[in-house]
């Protein structure tokens, strides 16, 4: 009985050693000892680990077709900066920035095209699409609706149909009052919005966002402008003054502001301070035709029949085909100036180019019989 234990724990040694090699390390682990459950785990962190290095690989992948459709872009090269922008929309699906870069581009596709309203209708439908697009993911940024506000006026324009006419109109109207209302401390949507009831003859209501956009910021001279320009409308000419006077102050080179100012002093019929933005005006548009006729009228009026004399010359000179409209007051002028002599001089030469003008033929007959009258005086 003795001698069967002592073999029987002598197989169990032979057993232990059999499964634990005296060889092994048992502070290492050996892939034989990991079950099932832990490579699954092991896999499932290594196809994490690819994911997050892809997602973080993504957005450099995204920043370089960026790069590349800037560059296209610049180059006016639309077709192939708008392939990079897709392919950086579509690595940084979350980036806004993108998206309203692309649609700018189609923006500037849909300008170029000419006779094709069709082709022209989709670019721009694709670039609104966008726009709505990024307005789900942002829907109180005021700068993505006004762009959106932009295209579907431009679309307006461009449909025959009528109900999309004005389906378009109020899309756009509606882009214009949210933006407005998601801002509405800046002065530029305010100004928009101004805009906007102004083009539609919402006189009083523009009058009012003008207002406020001038209370905002004195700087956007633009809003200055249009409401000096609704004000001369209303002829509340001294308002209108005020406001064109302070555009001036500001930036005397704003587009047409001399011009305005001058013809609001027209209508208040002082004629003195409107020559003197006329003659403002003059020295840089020299041949600019409403500044001359309007300075060669004034001076005829103000009975500086030199000075009318010399803009209506001038007038002729670079309006040749307006001649047979200015003609007589050119001669006026010289006659009043007292220059007969010129008239007659001026009047022979006219009346070979232009024989049927009977006014023409009326002022040489005066002009001869004044030239008579000056020469019984001398003698």
């Amino acid at each position: 009985m003795k001698k069967k234990k002592i073999n029987k724990t002598k197989n169990d040694i032979n057993q232990k050693a059999v499964s634990q090699p005296e060889n092994k390390n048992p502070d290492l682990i050996y892939l034989s000892n990991i079950t099932h459950f832990h490579w699954l785990i092991l896999f499932i962190f290594l196809i994490l680990n690819i994911i997050g290095f892809w997602q973080f690989f993504l957005p450099f992948k995204a920043e370089r077709h960026f790069r590349n459709a800037y560059h296209y872009d610049a180059f006016q090269k639309y077709k192939f900066a708008v392939e990079e922008y897709v392919k950086a929309v579509k690595y940084a699906p979350w980036e806004t920035h993108y998206y309203t870069s692309l649609g700018r581009t189609f923006e500037k596709v849909a300008k170029l095209v000419k006779n094709n309203d069709k082709y022209k209708l989709e670019v721009l439908t694709t670039a609104s699409n966008l726009y709505r697009h990024i307005i789900d993911m942002d829907p109180v940024n005021p700068w993505f609706k006004n762009r959106l506000a932009t295209i579907y006026f431009e679309m307006e324009k461009i449909v025959k149909n009528e109900k999309l006419k004005k389906e378009y109109h109020r899309l756009g109207a509606e882009m214009i009052d949210q933006a407005a209302e998601n801002d509405n401390q800046n002065p530029l949507f305010q100004l928009n919005k101004a805009y906007y009831l102004h083009k539609t003859g919402k006189v009083d209501e523009a009058i009012k966002y003008y207002e406020t956009v001038v209370h905002m910021d004195k700087r956007m001279l633009e809003a200055r402008y249009n409401l000096a320009g609704l004000y001369r409308e209303k002829k509340m000419l001294d308002k209108a003054l005020d406001h064109y006077t302070s555009v001036y102050k500001q930036n005397p080179d704003f587009p047409s502001i001399k011009l305005a100012i001058a013809s609001s002093y027209m209508l208040k019929n002082d004629l003195r301070n409107a020559v003197i933005y006329l003659e403002e005006n003059i020295k840089s548009e020299p041949r600019h035709f409403e500044t001359i006729k309007n300075l060669s009228a004034i001076y005829f009026s103000l009975k500086q029949y030199r000075k009318s004399l010399e803009s209506y010359k001038k007038l002729i000179t670079y309006y040749p085909e307006k001649e047979q409209q200015f003609h007589q007051y050119y001669i006026q002028s010289a006659v009043y100036a007292k220059l007969p002599y010129l008239a007659e001089k001026e009047l022979v030469k006219y009346i070979k180019k232009y024989p049927a003008d009977k006014m023409a033929r009326k002022q040489s007959r005066a002009v001869k019989e004044l030239i008579k009258k000056v020469s019984r005086k001398k003698n």
